[in-house]
């Protein structure tokens, strides 16, 4: 009894003093407190940081307190024997980590299997400063099943896998910060265990044939339904065999990867290491384990240097502890074995790794940044200083501010202005500068929008469109011009309507918690002519 109390006294120390991470630690999603045996039951969940060298540093608490008040924050619980649970990200700013769980009490029995309405799907964001944010709460989503994991680029969107009991309400889905509804990006596959995004481009990791492997998302970062997943070639897809868990590309080039896979090592599983070349992917060879004969479940990798170094959980069964490990690759199986930094405590279990979020720190200051339309171009215009050992700006522009894709790249020349133009605007052009390093860090400027209509007016952006209650409608426009919206339903009777002039920009917010459930046509009309955009009343 005297040894639980001291661990239980410790764990409540830590967290009381739980404070900034340190960028270039090492954070550990724990599943356990270490009092019972792993289970079907809920769980507490911790994120543990540690040194390179295997110093724990401080213990972060995930709440387990439920809540249904909108805006509060929810618990965050796992299961305690789900493997497949508990993916942790940095997220692509590298300011914030996300991870996924339940809005439930520990002890709670087959919390995977419960209706999410009753017990909401939460996706954690902890910041750079160890705030917690799980306001997050999905109530039809991964409904009798799992939420495995979440990927972030900016600490506002979210990218979100899992699987349910229903195909519709599983899969590959995004949403935001907040939100209670998200949007399945495409089906299928719907069994999905973990998701990241490199190089702009979103990617899942399922055991589901014939998708067995790694396999893109749509192109891009995409956020609307209709996507299509194609398993990227070299990886069979198959109906057995692999069994990929966290998985990471490197940056810039995008030609190496590493995936963990769970099986034995005997059997295939360990760290995999892949190689791209003209189109295709190959299996180099796979890293072992270390001490244990298991394969891996999570894993991140330091890039920066000739040969990466590679942390990652080890995969072995409910029952066992489990190891956090660290690797050099040195260019082969034999040379580059694993060795282990932490073991797990009993009845806890090591699952999801990634480095510590913080503000990165680019050798280049962004002091403004413009763009103004001229002669049907867009001239962008940004200005910088203290430029030292930097790469690249890569322009990059959006038509809903949700979705950007690259549509130039500046190098780098120490200059202390820069200019881009865009010699093909849409009507309404969202504008931001990505800001790489020679390391492959990065960030991003603001947002700049940029109307290229003389009169009339554009959609921007409509949010959420699958809602209980409030629908936000942002539009832009020529100075001075006069906008109706107008909420029909399905078979044209108008419910609601509002009117405005706007110039330049203007949100509308519609509460619609009085209508009946169901399809509704939001119509924004005006002088430069009408846009209709449906919308789903939970």
């Amino acid at each position: 009894m005297r040894k639980i109390f001291t661990l239980s006294f410790l764990l409540v120390s830590l967290v009381a003093l739980a404070g900034p991470f340190t960028p270039g630690n090492i954070v550990v999603v724990r599943v356990g407190n270490g009092t019972a045996a792993l289970s079907n039951a809920a769980a507490p969940v911790f994120l543990e940081e540690y040194t390179i060298g295997g110093g724990l540093v401080q213990t972060i608490a995930m709440p387990t307190s439920p809540s249904s008040v909108a805006g509060t924050n929810r618990a965050l619980i796992m299961t305690g024997n789900s493997t497949s649970e508990g993916s942790l990200n940095l997220s692509s700013n590298r300011m914030f980590l996300t991870l996924t769980g339940y809005n439930a009490t520990p002890g709670t029995v087959s919390i995977n299997g419960t209706l999410s309405s009753a017990v909401n799907r939460i996706v954690g964001l902890v910041s750079s400063a160890g705030d917690i944010n799980t306001t997050t709460a999905l109530d039809a989503d991964f409904s009798g099943s799992s939420i495995r994991g979440a990927y972030t680029i900016d600490g506002t969107t979210l990218w979100v896998a899992g699987t349910g009991s229903s195909g519709t309400t599983a899969g590959v889905r995004y949403t935001t910060v907040g939100g209670t509804s998200s949007v399945q990006l495409a089906t299928p596959p719907t069994n999905i265990r973990t998701v990241g995004i490199y190089n702009g481009q979103l990617y899942m990791a399922t055991a589901s044939s014939p998708y067995i492997g790694i396999s893109s998302v749509g192109t891009g970062m995409p956020t609307t339904t209709g996507q299509t997943v194609t398993i990227l070639p070299g990886f069979t897809g198959g109906t057995t065999g692999p069994s990929p868990y966290g998985f990471e590309i490197n940056p810039g080039p995008g030609n190496i990867m590493y995936v963990a896979d769970d099986r034995p090592f005997a059997s295939g599983g360990g760290i995999q290491k892949w190689v791209l070349a003209a189109g295709t992917w190959s299996l180099a060879y796979t890293l072992n384990m270390g001490t244990s004969i298991y394969g891996a479940r999570g894993i991140t990798v330091d890039w920066r240097g000739p040969n990466p170094i590679i942390y990652a959980t080890t995969a072995e069964p409910t029952g066992t502890v489990n190891n956090l490990v660290i690797v050099t690759d040195n260019g082969s199986t034999a040379s580059s074995t694993a060795a282990t930094l932490i073991t797990a405590g009993t009845n806890t279990v090591f699952r999801g790794v990634a480095f510590a979020p913080g503000t990165p720190t680019l050798p280049v200051s962004i002091l403004s940044f413009d763009a103004q339309k001229s002669n049907g171009k867009n001239e962008l215009v940004w200005k910088v200083a203290q430029e030292t050992d930097f790469n690249y700006y890569e322009v990059e522009r959006s038509n809903d501010g949700r979705t950007y894709s690259s549509i130039g790249k500046v190098n780098a020349v120490n200059n202390s202005t820069y200019t881009f133009t865009d010699a093909k605007p849409a009507s309404l052009n969202y504008y931001r500068i990505k800001l790489v390093d020679k390391n492959g860090k990065f960030n991003f400027t603001k947002v700049v929008v940029v109307v290229n209509k003389d009169n009339g007016f554009e959609v921007g952006n409509v949010y959420p469109t699958f809602t209980k209650d409030i629908i936000n409608v942002e539009v832009y426009a020529a100075a001075n011009t006069k906008v109706q919206y107008t909420i029909n339903s399905l078979s044209g009777q108008k419910m609601m309507s509002k009117s405005a002039v706007v110039s330049q920009f203007a949100k509308q917010t519609f509460d619609i918690s009085s209508l009946a459930a169901g399809m509704y046509m939001l119509q924004v009309s005006g002088s430069g002519g009408q846009q209709t955009i449906k919308v789903i009343k939970q």
